[in-house]
């Protein structure tokens, strides 16, 4: 794990009201998402978080370059802490959805986080997985 990249988003998400396990959460479903921040989204667009364009985003960039799996573009961003930011203010809207918990303390697995993800779309593939990519990387964060 690059515990440099991990520190960034730990630092990041807490400057932007995220408590620390879930900061730490949100580093290793970085790492996860980004093949510990080798992914050509990463490197070529500084998304740390498999974020899809959107047109109008006001963190991304007007012209994305990296294409998805999905025949779309991975958002790009001008710096790694943009990327971040989007999570933040992701996280911040499904809270006022209620589909996040108001106390984002309680939100201390990668179980639970996974399956907080889960329902709200974020990602297409099988939960235990998710959850499971998110916790290797937090054993090597420890």
């Amino acid at each position: 794990m690059n515990k440099e990249l991990a520190n960034t988003v730990i630092t990041t998400a807490m400057t932007h009201g995220m408590p620390l396990q879930l900061s730490k959460l949100l580093a290793c479903q970085s790492a996860f998402e980004t093949e510990n921040w080798t992914s050509n989204a990463f490197k070529k667009s500084n998304n740390g978080f498999g974020y899809k364009h959107v047109d109008g985003a006001k963190l991304q960039l007007p012209k994305p370059s990296v294409h998805s799996t999905e025949s779309d573009f991975y958002a790009a961003y001008a710096n790694f802490e943009d990327s971040i930011y989007e999570i933040c203010l992701w996280i911040g809207r499904r809270q006022k959805q209620t589909k996040f918990p108001q106390d984002l303390v309680s939100i201390q697995t990668p179980e639970q986080y996974a399956s907080l993800l889960k329902s709200c779309g974020y990602f297409g593939g099988k939960e235990e997985d998710y959850a499971e990519g998110i916790a290797n990387y937090l054993k090597l964060l420890q």
